[in-house]
């Protein structure tokens, strides 16, 4: 897999990491989408961790409430990827959620 591929070649890059967890968790595989997380919360506690990828992993793995905690973490470090809200195609299950509204008025993108 591509994204299994990226993650072998940047390992710590956080994206990458993401997204591998959302393709395990997306194949079923959720103990190693899990194993993915955890390691990425752990290194979270010792450096910055923008957290926008790994929502992707928790909406894989149908946890909407740990994939809106990511965003709003993502929100409250000011990281440059929380711009993509609006238009990721990716969030899409989260677009009715009231704490995902919320993030658009913060950001004044308005629904």
């Amino acid at each position: 897999m591509a994204v299994q591929k990226a993650a072998q070649l940047g390992p710590g890059v956080d994206w990458n990491t993401g997204l591998l967890a959302a393709a395990y968790a997306a194949g079923g595989n959720s103990t190693e989408a899990l194993r993915l997380l955890h390691d990425v919360e752990e290194r979270a506690k010792r450096t910055y961790v923008p957290a926008y990828y790994l929502a992707f992993a928790y909406i894989a793995l149908g946890d909407k409430n740990k994939a809106l905690a990511a965003l709003e973490k993502d929100y409250e470090q000011r990281s440059p990827n929380f711009t993509y809200l609006r238009g990721d195609p990716g969030l899409d299950s989260l677009r009715n959620e009231p704490r995902f509204q919320a993030l658009l008025r913060q950001m004044n993108f308005g629904q």
